[in-house]
């Protein structure tokens, strides 16, 4: 799944601190679609997450 959309969120302080919770945020999608699978007992998936700077 690609994601590109930017929002403004005024009640984070910075930069730093909104990226680290869309990295655990989107960690727990792979969290739960693996725990899923294994459930179903699908084959394993790997997940790349990459957070990108370039809106800055």
């Amino acid at each position: 799944m690609k994601r590109c959309h930017l929002i403004d969120i005024p009640h984070i302080s910075n930069d730093e601190e909104f990226i680290r919770q869309v990295a655990f945020h989107e960690a727990g999608h792979a969290a739960a679609i693996h725990i899923r699978n294994k459930q179903q007992q699908l084959p394993p998936i790997y997940f790349q997450i990459y957070i990108n700077h370039a809106y800055k």
